[in-house]
């Protein structure tokens, strides 16, 4: 998932509320790729608009977002944290971090976590039962 390449998927409900999708990666331990969480986030009017128009530059933001994404591997919600976006140009999704806090979530994706978890999560999403991101 990392590194998807797809024109952006931007949403506006009632040019009130919008909301841009990117990937929170997750570094593995002594491995060159990382794991992805395919995500949604929140943005003001100005930076989405900015992001419609250049959403292939890496030119802008990074921008604040919250995340609207429930990660249902993590047990506590990840629904509303604080997050960046970062642009990558060349038609890939912006890499979003998650504020560095308590979080499982911030935890694992400022100081990685390895291959066995990694395998873990995979398996977790491969069990249909779980649903969900």
């Amino acid at each position: 998932m990392v590194g998807s390449s797809l024109l952006p998927t931007p949403v506006s409900i009632d040019n009130e509320d919008f909301f841009i999708r990117g990937v929170i990666e997750i570094p593995i331990y002594d491995y060159q790729k990382s794991l992805g969480f395919g995500v949604w986030m929140s943005q003001k009017r100005e930076n989405y608009y900015t992001y419609l128009e250049k959403f292939d530059s890496s030119e802008i933001g990074p921008f604040f977002g919250w995340l609207c994404t429930n990660i249902a591997y993590y047990e506590e919600e990840t629904l509303l944290q604080q997050t960046m976006a970062y642009f990558r140009g060349e038609e890939l999704r912006p890499s979003i971090e998650v504020e560095s806090t308590e979080h499982p979530l911030a935890i694992d994706q400022h100081n990685g976590i390895s291959l066995e978890k990694a395998w873990e999560i995979v398996h977790f999403y491969m069990d249909s039962s779980k649903g969900g991101t």
